[in-house]
């Protein structure tokens, strides 16, 4: 919740006009539950977009996460719980077993990641139904340190191919 590259993201996206909510998966920071290698923190996720559902009636809903989260949000699209993604250095190789993404989306990526490999096109075809439009943020590793600006500005790019 309080990652760099969350609180950047959240904070062009809150720039752009968007409601953004950050919160902590079972078990981070003073949240209650333990790890549970993903199921819960998916069941995490899809309970804070119900709530959204039910508060903002006809508001669009964007699944949007980082890394893990990213993850996540790609499984709530995935399901049908969200009407756009936008997933920031996700790692995809672990959604393609899932159901893919049928909602607009968008990823950025970052260049020299030494984490997340890039997608190879051939598995953005099959985590995704439609055309993904993606985002590189060249030179910049997995938490994007020294790229603030230019992650602010990918996640920018995003928002009118998902919104």
């Amino acid at each position: 919740m309080f990652n760099n590259v969350v609180v950047h993201a959240s904070r062009e996206l809150v720039s752009r006009g968007l409601l953004v909510v950050r919160f902590n998966f079972r078990g981070v920071g003073k949240s209650a539950g333990v790890w549970d290698e993903g199921r819960g923190e998916r069941d995490d996720y899809a309970a804070v977009l119900a709530v959204l559902r039910e508060r903002h009636p006809g508001t669009p809903l964007l699944a949007a996460g980082f890394s893990f989260g990213a993850l996540r949000a790609f499984e709530c699209a995935a399901g049908g719980l969200a009407d756009c993604y936008l997933g920031v250095a996700p790692p995809l190789e672990e959604a393609a077993v899932a159901a893919p993404v049928r909602v607009p989306a968008a990823l950025v990526l970052a260049g020299a990641d030494e984490l997340v490999p890039a997608p190879a096109p051939g598995l953005l075809a099959a985590c995704f139904e439609r055309p993904v439009h993606v985002e590189v943020v060249p030179g910049a590793t997995h938490l994007f340190p020294a790229h603030r600006e230019a992650l602010r500005a990918a996640v920018a790019a995003c928002v009118p191919f998902v919104l």
